[in-house]
């Protein structure tokens, strides 16, 4: 039993030894990199729901108002890159930039979804939002999407993915 018992802890100690080494190297190797997208945001759906005390969508809102909204993600040549699906609820209410709203979205992309939210006061032509997380090929992503609303078109979106 001792003739036994010794080669199976040094083997032990050697695969532990191996997996220790390996997982110290893949950790300090490794370098996050960064992608850069440049999509179009259509709109698709908009539903909005009026809490009480009632008053006009986008005009007048309560604390506790709330939307959802789903838009098709396009590249500049038009082909399809995706599908963006958020919900916002407002936290404060009032007129215009009186009106603070926090959101949530989910970005479906090729090889996963990205994970986001923003908070947001008023109607702002420019809206940062932070990337959370993801799935698939985006897990563990961070990094930020800028979305520019146009007046008479559709919302452009730069997104800078971080991977780990």
């Amino acid at each position: 039993m001792k003739k036994l018992l010794f080669p199976a802890l040094a083997l032990v100690a050697v695969v532990g030894g191996v997996v220790l080494f390996a997982g110290a190297t893949s950790a300090s190797t490794s370098t996050p990199r960064t992608l850069t997208y440049h999509l179009l945001e259509k709109s698709l759906t908009f539903a909005y729901q009026d809490n009480a005390p009632k008053g006009t969508p986008f005009e007048r809102v309560s604390a506790g108002d709330a939307f959802e909204f789903t838009s098709a993600l396009v590249t500049k040549t038009g082909k399809r890159a995706g599908t963006l699906r958020g919900h916002c609820v407002f936290v404060s209410g009032g007129k215009g930039d009186a009106a603070a709203s926090i959101c949530n979205g989910t970005f479906g992309l090729a090889g996963g979804e990205l994970e986001a939210q923003t908070a947001q006061r008023g109607d702002a032509r420019v809206t940062r939002i932070a990337i959370v997380g993801g799935t698939g090929m985006y897990e563990g992503a961070t990094g930020s999407v800028t979305s520019i609303g146009e007046s008479n078109g559709p919302n452009r979106d730069v997104f800078h993915v971080v991977l780990p």
